[in-house]
């Protein structure tokens, strides 16, 4: 008489979800590693170029409704601060720090979200819960990632402001991206 969960990562879901966390959790690494054969912004330009033609097809597949010119405009500002500045500046800064202080201090985004988000989201206010739970998942990143983070604080301190400065820039733009994709672009699938 019991009824069994039907989970819905099994089989191509799950492939499906184990893919993309192989892909979306080597980006640092693979920036890094990318980054001794070609120059940041140019490695960056391919990769992006990269996914957007593997990506495009899925995205066209589906009858979906066409967006409202204003939503375009939107759609265009959030991928280019997401996309083209966003990581444009991380390409840019592991030149000068390694991939485990990047993936930390981007690790940041979800607080810069949680402030923009309590700005300009008048249903999304910053509370306790809010901020420890990016506090806690940052914990966890900086638990993971101590070596590498240890490493970078003896390096050149120079680099180390310029890259993590640029880091640190790229989460904040990536969570106002998020931000305004959630407050204009909420009928656009």
């Amino acid at each position: 008489m019991g009824t069994t969960a039907h989970s819905p990562l099994r089989g191509r879901n799950l492939a499906v979800y184990c893919f993309l966390c192989a892909v979306w959790g080597s980006t640092w690494l693979v920036i890094k590693i990318g980054l001794q054969y070609l120059p940041p912004l140019r490695f960056a330009g391919i990769r992006m170029g990269a996914a957007c033609l593997l990506l495009a097809p899925f995205a066209f597949r589906r009858g979906l409704a066409r967006p409202m010119s204003r939503e375009v405009r939107y759609m265009a500002l959030a991928g280019f601060l997401q996309i083209g500045v966003s990581y444009a500046l991380v390409f840019v800064a592991e030149q000068w720090i390694g991939s485990g202080l990047t993936a930390l201090l981007f690790g940041t985004f979800p607080i810069w979200v949680g402030i923009f988000a309590h700005s300009f989201l008048p249903n999304e206010p910053l509370t306790r819960r809010t901020l420890g739970a990016a506090a806690l998942g940052l914990s966890g990143v900086a638990l993971i990632q101590g070596p590498a983070v240890a490493r970078a604080f003896q390096s050149d301190p120079h680099a180390l402001l310029r890259g993590g400065g640029l880091v640190f820039g790229s989460a904040i733009v990536s969570a106002f991206s998020n931000v305004i994709i959630k407050k204009h672009l909420g009928r656009v699938d």
